[in-house]
């Protein structure tokens, strides 16, 4: 599953020495889809899941890493997971993932627009570069032998 935050802090580098780097940022994440033994699915996000017992839960026992049916989620809030390691707090001024239950439950617990916009590029650092660069031009494709006149 891959997910994508926009963080207007970002930071690097070991815990107790987190230093920012330029932002805003696109923060990037792959939840393995992989299975156990069993065939259950590692990393499950549970449609309709009750997001405020989960805020409770994390709130009151941050040291709890295993809440089943919100594993997937847990990578992403919880305060050893994603968020909290790549960013200097606050919450992602967006979120996306191309598991739509997952994006909607990400923006429900952040309280933040579910959706990358339109002018990401432009706006944020992503794996492209700095705002501005935008993604690689794909090369032109060439055309087939038997337009150019080449043989085979």
């Amino acid at each position: 599953m891959l997910v994508k935050l926009g963080n207007p802090s970002p930071v690097h580098g070991p815990l107790g020495a987190r230093e920012p780097l330029p932002g805003p940022a696109v923060t990037t994440v792959v939840i393995p889809d992989t299975e156990d033994d069993a065939g259950n699915r590692l990393y499950q996000v549970m449609a309709g899941a009750d997001l405020d017992a989960v805020k409770r839960s994390l709130g009151e026992r941050p040291d709890v890493t295993n809440l089943p049916g919100h594993e997937a989620l847990l990578v992403i809030v919880h305060p050893g997971g994603v968020w909290a390691n790549h960013s200097a707090g606050g919450k992602p001024s967006w979120v996306w993932s191309d598991d739509e239950e997952f994006a909607r439950q990400l923006g429900e617990f952040f309280d933040t627009p579910v959706g990358e916009p339109t002018d990401v590029e432009a706006t944020h650092f992503t794996d492209a570069g700095p705002p501005g660069v935008g993604p690689p031009e794909p090369p032109p494709e060439e055309p087939p032998a038997e337009q150019t006149g080449a043989k085979r």
